[in-house]
């Protein structure tokens, strides 16, 4: 219960300096185009239901992140790069959060 906690406070946090960034760049107009996806609204809703829902499938099912986020970023309207590295990094963590699990619970034999 604790882990779900510590997602939510990370999400929330991410999120708001996500919208702090995406507020700076159009009001200074640095790295900003115009077809950017804009995380705000509708938008905002639908990233955070697919990274829960994706994280879920993923972590139940043993897929790689990248078979789930890709196809939604790119829906998203994601640039083709972004999305891919984006799974990459997603999938760093993914990782990294196995390897804890793992070595909490024992099943590592070094």
């Amino acid at each position: 219960m604790i882990f779900l906690f510590e997602c939510v406070l990370v999400t929330y946090y991410a999120t708001k300096l996500n919208l702090a960034d995406q507020v700076i760049k159009r009001k200074y107009r640095v790295n900003y185009l115009d077809k950017d996806v804009r995380f705000e609204g509708s938008s905002l809703s639908k990233l955070l239901i697919i990274g829960g829902c994706g994280g879920f499938v993923a972590g139940a099912l043993g897929l790689g992140g990248g078979s789930i986020y890709n196809p939604a970023l790119l829906t998203l309207g994601c640039n083709p790069r972004v999305a891919s590295q984006t799974g990459m990094y997603l999938v760093l963590f993914s990782a990294w959060n196995s390897t804890i699990v793992n070595t909490l619970y024992g099943s590592i034999d070094y």
